[in-house]
């Protein structure tokens, strides 16, 4: 239903039917997840817990190469400039892409904050940024994670237990996410 809409000046260039909220609800919480459990193997507990927004938001950040996804809805202007040069689940979705955003993400802090402060927030950007990468990798449609060197697409599990987007297998897991994301801060405030 987004096909032909204009928003922000924008064209969206969505197939119908897509949803713009796109996995924004599982992709979030896996960031977050992801970083509270194993940012405090490598940083103080505390930067961990300061920087779970960081890592949510950071997992957003691969679908802004579609102008329908939950970030690319809210900075239009950005998305519009990433999308004049890349393809969905291409450059942004490649292990290429991983330390690229994670250096951006110090160079842009290393200007207001600490060396140590500015590595943590690298760490969480690049956390987040790859946990979206390894669940579109379970996904039906894959991502192209070997971009530059390889257009293939890349899954990582067999055909027949691939999940779908939006579908069932995604909203179990969705749900399985949230559930230990308050499980991980409910042991963390009470011990």
């Amino acid at each position: 239903a987004w096909q032909g809409q204009v928003r922000y000046g924008l064209a969206w260039h969505g197939s119908a039917g897509d949803n713009p909220q796109m996995m924004a609800r599982s992709h979030g919480p896996g960031g977050a997840l992801a970083f509270l459990v194993g940012a405090p193997l490598v940083m103080p507990t505390s930067y961990a817990v300061m920087l779970a927004p960081v890592a949510a938001v950071a997992a957003l950040g691969p679908d802004i190469d579609h102008a329908s996804a939950w970030l690319s809805v809210r900075v239009p202007w950005l998305s519009w400039l990433v999308r004049l040069v890349t393809t969905h689940r291409h450059e942004t979705h490649s292990a290429l892409s991983i330390p690229i955003v994670g250096a951006l993400a110090i160079a842009l802090t290393i200007w207001w904050a600490p060396l140590g402060w500015s590595l943590a927030v690298g760490t969480a950007v690049a956390l987040g940024w790859s946990v979206h990468i390894v669940q579109d990798l379970i996904t039906d449609r894959g991502v192209v994670f070997w971009w530059p060197w390889s257009r293939r697409r890349v899954f990582l599990l067999p055909k027949r237990l691939r999940i779908t987007t939006n579908g069932l297998a995604e909203k179990v897991l969705r749900y399985i996410m949230w559930l230990s994301f308050i499980g991980f801060e409910f042991v963390r405030y009470w011990s």
